[in-house]
């Protein structure tokens, strides 16, 4: 894997064209490919990092953007605009990842608050309810220790994945997956405590 910290950027790296680079890597040469990291690869992590403000993803994205380019070198054309090829194909994956993220938050949303008060389900559920559940939510969250909190505000309203939460804070999954666990059950009782929806008449 190509790597910003292993590649070495010869001083002449930039004296070699486009089009000559890109014919290389059509012929397996790896070297070539490093040259061409050497030369683009600030362009695509910028334009990667401006949308996601995430540098552990800015850099998986890197790397995949020039995995493509190794595995479609062929379908390039002679004279082609490479770097605003490659800032497209960077920024049209990090806008995938958002959308992700934004449509998995609002999933994990709803399984938080329906999952913490099971009774908010059904065609009888009013919106003032589900408004008044999600301020006692956000007031019980927080409360909670500052590593549960986070974990949570991540898995449920930024919409990463366990394990990206542990790549992003560093920590390892279990550990993570741990503090969740403690968070919620804490949510669990607060939010029992209040007696938000109890006795309410769905019919």
């Amino acid at each position: 894997m190509l790597s910003h910290n292993t590649i070495f950027c010869p001083p002449d790296y930039h004296t070699i064209s486009d089009d000559t680079l890109i014919a290389r890597i059509r012929l397996q040469d790896e070297h070539a490919l490093g040259l061409l990291y050497c030369r683009y690869y600030r362009l695509i992590y910028t334009v990667v990092l401006r949308v996601l403000h995430d540098t552990r993803s800015a850099e998986e994205i890197t790397q995949d953007v020039f995995q493509i380019v190794w595995q479609s070198a062929h379908s390039f054309q002679t004279g082609c605009n490479l770097a605003g090829w490659l800032s497209t194909v960077a920024r049209n994956r990090a806008i995938d990842i958002v959308r992700t993220r934004r449509y998995r938050a609002h999933k994990q949303e709803m399984t938080l608050v329906e999952g913490l008060k099971p009774i908010l389900r059904g065609e009888g559920v009013e919106f003032s309810r589900m408004s008044i559940l999600r301020l006692t939510l956000q007031s019980a969250l927080n409360t909670l220790p500052p590593k549960q909190q986070h974990a949570i505000e991540l898995a449920y309203f930024a919409g990463f994945t366990q394990q990206e939460i542990a790549q992003q804070l560093g920590e390892p999954l279990g550990t993570i997956k741990a503090r969740i666990r403690r968070g919620l059950t804490t949510l669990q009782g607060m939010l029992n405590d209040t007696g938000v929806g109890i006795g309410y008449n769905q019919g």
